[in-house]
């Protein structure tokens, strides 16, 4: 699984080899070999094999990088939602989303993923649901269940 490592560790002035690069970005040993056959440059002259921490740090960099979700450009940002499940900004499905306050000032703004069929959510502030109401068809759900009338007999 593919995860982002603290690059910010590994010291650039530094030369690592392999069992110091893992302890440095937090990771196995493996995958500090990994990277060596996906192009990271070890000193491989003499044993143990050295790392510089320019390249390291570079490498890691990149790699964690690749791993950030990006918003896409658009006019209105507001209608992009989280999904975990496609990793990725996404739009709910038929503009529709449902409001459920938490307290007075804030709360949550929740919605199917239109690419998975996920459960994707926000969280947004009172005032900005008129300016949300403008592009997205907003349902004000209220903090708890009422009962119907089948369920109260």
């Amino acid at each position: 699984m593919a995860r982002k490592y603290n690059w910010r560790r590994v010291k650039k002035h530094f030369s690592y080899d392999i069992a110091q690069a893992a302890k440095a970005l937090n990771c196995s040993v493996a995958t500090i070999r990994n990277w060596t056959k996906e192009g990271l440059y070890c000193m491989a002259d003499q044993k143990p094999f050295l790392f510089d921490g320019r390249d390291l740090r570079e490498f890691a960099r990149q790699k964690s990088a690749a791993q950030k979700w990006s918003m896409p450009e658009t006019n209105a940002p507001w209608n992009y939602f989280l999904c975990f499940r496609c990793k990725g900004y996404r739009k709910p499905y038929l503009l529709m989303a449902d409001y459920i306050p938490a307290t007075p000032v804030k709360g949550r703004l929740s919605s199917i993923c239109r690419t998975c069929d996920g459960a994707i959510m926000k969280f947004c502030r009172t005032d900005q649901i008129s300016k949300i109401r403008t592009t997205l068809d907003v349902t004000h759900q209220s903090g708890s269940t009422t009962l119907t009338d089948s369920e109260s007999s």
